[in-house]
């Protein structure tokens, strides 16, 4: 009897606590409350202490709210100095325009958990991340596999509609996962032009990704006036190669482009983790059901010019 009565005198209390915030300012309030926490994902405790700083307002609990929001990304990338974060996704993107130059970069965006990383949260940044490392390489216009991850990646905009720096997007999204959320490695290159023809041949820019999360949408993505190509996985390549004319001629034949087979070059660059290009060529074609040495599927017409293969770590 005495466990019953503790129990009715605790729903009698909450149902007092419910029957009183159903008061027209306490309504709006929840409303307020339940809108932020749907537009932001971002914690509870926040989205209360920014709607009691606003006076019912929208306008002033969003602002509230992005300050807040602001001060615990801010405390979390203090506290993350030293933190290990090896999980997360290396990402290959590649930026083509028939207009300006193509340019790709790989990236590593690490987190400190699986979870995390697996979330749809982190996998769109990642995207993200992809198109603004790709931008920053046609900018440098580098056909080296320079490191870009410097101040002037960190202050590229999230996309290009958007003025939140890159960097405070990652710790905006630091803030509403509340681990780590690291970028690790960013290199890019980019070619002098849309095909780059010298003594008759073709150059090209490949990317794969394998180990990506599930149900990751690999479809070109459009971020402002260009096309970007993002894959994400567990471990990733980037490649540029050059193509004869005449191999060029042959694949548009087979009803491929040469970027496409740039990619098939990268994915191969994947499952075989090549020491060097020499010794690429002389690997076993994974798969491959006719028992062929990379340069027996390839054939004679391409080089494996340059390249970077990354594992997560």
């Amino acid at each position: 009897m005495l466990s019953r009565h503790c129990c009715s005198s605790g729903l009698t209390r909450s149902l007092y606590r419910c029957y009183s915030s159903t008061s027209t300012s306490g309504s709006s309030s929840l409303q307020l409350i339940k809108r932020l926490r749907d537009e932001s994902g971002a914690p509870l405790n926040l989205i209360k202490n920014a709607v009691s700083k606003s006076s019912g307002d929208y306008a002033a609990a969003l602002a509230a709210l992005k300050e807040e929001m602001a001060k615990r990304g801010d405390k979390l990338v203090a506290k993350s100095a030293g933190r290990e974060a090896r999980e997360g996704w290396v990402i290959a993107s590649r930026i083509n325009t028939p207009t300006n130059r193509p340019a790709a970069s790989i990236s590593q965006l690490n987190t400190e958990t699986d979870f995390v990383a697996r979330s749809e949260a982190i996998v769109s940044l990642a995207r993200v991340v992809g198109g603004a490392a790709a931008r920053t390489a046609r900018e440098h216009g580098t056909a080296d596999f320079a490191n870009i991850l410097d101040p002037t990646l960190a202050a590229t905009a999230a996309s290009p509609s958007a003025s939140t720096p890159l960097h405070q997007a990652i710790t905006h999204q630091m803030s509403l996962v509340g681990e780590t959320v690291r970028l690790s490695a960013v290199l890019g290159t980019a070619l002098a032009a849309h095909k780059v023809t010298q003594t008759g041949v073709q150059l090209a820019l490949g990317v794969h990704c394998h180990g990506g999360p599930p149900g990751f949408n690999s479809t070109p993505g459009v971020m402002g006036d260009v096309q970007v190509d993002t894959a994400i996985g567990r471990m990733g390549a980037l490649v540029q190669v050059s193509v004869t004319e005449e191999l060029a001629g042959r694949l548009n034949e087979q009803g491929r482009t040469v970027v496409e087979f740039a990619d098939e070059i990268a994915r191969e660059v994947v499952a075989q983790q090549p020491e060097s290009a020499q010794e690429f060529w002389t690997l076993d074609k994974v798969g491959d059901q006719q028992s062929r040495t990379v340069r027996q599927w390839a054939g004679e017409g391409v080089e494996l010019v340059n390249y970077i293969r990354l594992d997560r770590s």
